[in-house]
């Protein structure tokens, strides 16, 4: 801290001049009372200017670190809701092929809205004007205010109907509390570039309201609070994948990884409006699949996110770590397992999509060594970021879990003795996501 500032020098009162007893004299500095205040109550104008400059640079690094931070997170991708057609390839063999359904179209929308919410309350001035032109004066929006043009047009009410029981952003829930609050009318937003005069100015003042409300709501601490939880959840989530693939090395020096994507046939006579199967009948499903997955696999670990949308039903991805010196083939172990899935667990009622078989530029699955650290980054940040990166936009929040992560199905051998078939104690494994309980051997899976 720096030292007090001496009042002799500057020509006060004796009166305001700090007269206690110091080393090397009178302590001299400037106080409010004079006597010994300086002491007591800190009254120097060194202290309270270092107070204040340390706390002001300490607001700014925490908003220069929100800024960065939170124009990093705005770039987490959306999720990839595929329905799939089955047909022939090229050979004559089944094959499915991914179509693009609205659901996707609505994720994407989810991410521009929250987008353009906050690079209006990031921006200052004006984000909405009047020029003139032919006709007279229309509005003219600025990068920011176009971004929020096309956000206040999406349709919420189908969004929220099409993906039903889902967490969306804080700033998709307010942007549609304002465009409700003063802009209700569709019709004048779909025709803001062909308004002049006084309905261009009745629409400026309009879109004016929207963005003075964002940015005080902005300013507030609910708004940050709520996006603030809502990006520590989505990186706890993240963390939470990774820390299992890491822990599975450690289990394990060679894993084979398998990514598969398990989906239902739509029920077609009540299409949208229910699912081919109930979250009841998927859960169950879900205890079968967990119960194959230990039994007949030499399992390591797996993790699931789980998704929901009336338009392609329940969607489940799996990330599934085998132990790479008991499985080798990624392609036809994770063929064999989807079979399972369709034509045993589900009785016909499932599909899959085998992502093994698709071709990445780089490796991302199949047989991954602990000692090759290009390829585990690439499984953890190209192969599972999809588990967990997308819930930032909007997560489906059902009963239960929207990610599973199983338990460790193979620890690190300690050492010692190899212990006899009648000293290994059985344990019941701990299902996060439906909390199933079925005996298995807890050694040497």
């Amino acid at each position: 801290m720096l030292g007090p500032l001496k009042g002799a020098s500057l020509g006060l009162d004796a009166a305001n001049v700090c007269a206690r007893p110091v080393a090397g004299g009178a302590c001299g500095a400037i106080t409010k009372e004079g006597g010994s205040a300086c002491h007591s109550r800190q009254w120097t104008f060194g202290a309270n200017s270092m107070e204040d400059d340390l706390r002001s640079d300490l607001m700014k690094r925490k908003e220069a670190s929100f800024e960065s931070y939170g124009s990093k997170i705005l770039d987490n991708p959306t999720s990839a809701r595929y329905a799939y057609i089955v047909g022939r390839d090229a050979r004559g063999a089944s094959a499915q092929q991914p179509v693009v359904t609205q659901e996707e179209d609505y994720a994407v929308s989810v991410k521009e809205a929250v987008r353009a919410a906050y690079a209006v309350v990031r921006s200052d001035g004006s984000v909405f004007s009047l020029q003139p032109g032919r006709g007279g004066l229309s509005i003219k929006p600025n990068m920011q205010g176009e971004a929020l043009l096309r956000a206040l047009q999406i349709p919420f009410e189908d969004i929220e109907a099409t993906l039903p029981r889902h967490y969306f952003n804080p700033f998709f829930t307010l942007l549609r509390q304002c465009r409700d609050a003063h802009v209700p009318d569709a019709v004048l937003l779909a025709h803001w570039k062909v308004l002049r005069e006084a309905d261009a100015r009745s629409l400026l003042d309009l879109l004016n309201e929207v963005v003075r409300e964002l940015r005080e709501r902005w300013m507030g601490k609910e708004l940050k609070k709520s996006l603030d939880s809502a990006r520590r959840r989505s990186d706890k989530r993240w963390q939470s994948v990774k820390n299992a693939i890491h822990e599975s090395f450690q289990d394990c020096s060679k894993l084979l990884a398998i990514r598969l994507d398990l989906h239902f046939h739509m029920c077609t006579e009540l299409y949208p409006l229910a699912p081919a199967v109930s979250e009841e009948q998927m859960n169950a499903y879900l205890v079968k699949f967990e119960r194959y997955l230990r039994d007949r696999l030499p399992l390591v670990r797996y993790v699931c996110s789980i998704e929901y949308g009336t338009q392609t039903g329940f969607h489940l991805h799996f990330l599934i770590l085998l132990n790479g010196h008991l499985a080798r083939d990624g392609v036809g172990v994770a063929k064999a397992t989807g079979e399972h899935w369709q034509n045993v667990i589900t009785q016909g009622q499932g599909r899959y999509f085998n992502c093994n078989a698709n071709d990445y530029k780089t490796p991302v699955l199949g047989m991954i060594r602990a000692n090759d650290p290009q390829r585990i980054d690439a499984l953890i940040n190209k192969a599972a970021w999809y588990l967990a990166k997308t819930d930032f936009w909007m997560r489906y929040e059902a009963a239960g879990k929207g990610l599973v992560k199983s338990i460790r199905y193979r620890k690190p051998h300690r050492g010692g003795a190899k212990r006899k078939p009648d000293q290994i104690v059985r344990t019941a494994p701990v299902f996060e996501r439906v909390g199933a309980a079925t005996a298995r051997d807890s050694v040497g899976a």
